[in-house]
């Protein structure tokens, strides 16, 4: 897991590591786990991060982050990848899928994206895929960004509130700016990560790149609390996505933390 305080640390969590990027896809044997392969074309970009998201995508407003894992320094195509999850949080009648993308440099810029969510688990959908990867030129996919300019700074700031004293330590809060157009397919723009928050509210300052933003498009803001390896999800901001930056909403958001479901 690589983690850090500051106001673009856009790196998330480490649920597992694999050194063997040539390695043929990785076969899942058991229920609380997600695999398969993660393909690109191209040379990966130096100091790399490939991370790997585990979503679920029933309610279009939040889509939840499940599991994740970050696996440094991606060096060839294919990269196997396995996610364990809670079985618990998995449920039949609702909707999960697999994201990745490969982020560099600080502030961090996306260097491939997947173009669309991978279903899994439930609705008659595998438990090992194959995630493959485009090139974005440092910029999302699609047609024409237009540079958004909020209150003159290219930021989202506010606070997370939480009542949970002490928090286990080693415990991580997670802020992520979400686009939130396409409900089968949530983007996440930029993250932070802070390292034991242990006093509530914690203020929070996400740092963008202009042109990853559409006044078109609609943004929001969720937050979390993790710990431990695997990582467990503490606090949650549920029950809402709080929106921002497009449609007549700021680029301030304050976010409550809740127990999980």
């Amino acid at each position: 897991m690589i983690a850090r305080c500051g106001p673009v640390a856009a790196v998330l969590v480490v649920a597992v590591l694999l050194a063997s990027p040539g390695a043929a896809q990785v076969p899942v044997r058991s229920g609380n786990i997600v695999g398969g392969e993660v393909l690109f074309s191209g040379p990966p970009p130096a100091g790399g991060i490939l991370q790997v998201f585990l979503f679920a995508l029933t309610d279009p407003t939040f889509p939840e982050i499940i599991a994740d894992l970050a696996i440094n320094n991606p060096l060839g195509s294919p990269i196997p990848f396995r996610i364990q999850f809670d079985p618990r949080r998995i449920d039949a009648r609702r909707r999960y899928a697999i994201q990745a993308r490969i982020i560099f440099g600080k502030p961090p810029q996306v260097a491939y994206i997947t173009g669309r969510s991978y279903y899994v688990l439930t609705q008659g959908h595998p438990s090992t895929v194959s995630v493959r990867l485009e090139p974005t030129g440092s910029a999302p996919p699609g047609p024409g960004p237009v540079i958004v300019q909020v209150g003159g700074r290219n930021r989202v700031t506010g606070n997370v509130s939480f009542r949970m004293d002490p928090l286990p330590s080693g415990a991580i809060l997670q802020v992520f700016l979400f686009d939130l157009t396409d409900p089968t397919y949530p983007q996440i723009i930029v993250d932070q990560a802070i390292n034991d928050p242990q006093e509530s509210p914690v203020p929070f300052d996400l740092r963008f790149d202009p042109q990853r933003i559409d006044p078109q498009h609609v943004y929001g803001l969720q937050a979390r609390i993790i710990h431990g390896k695997p990582p467990v999800v503490v606090l949650i901001s549920r029950p809402r996505t709080i929106y921002v930056l497009t449609r007549g909403n700021t680029n301030h958001g304050d976010l409550v933390l809740r127990r999980p479901r």
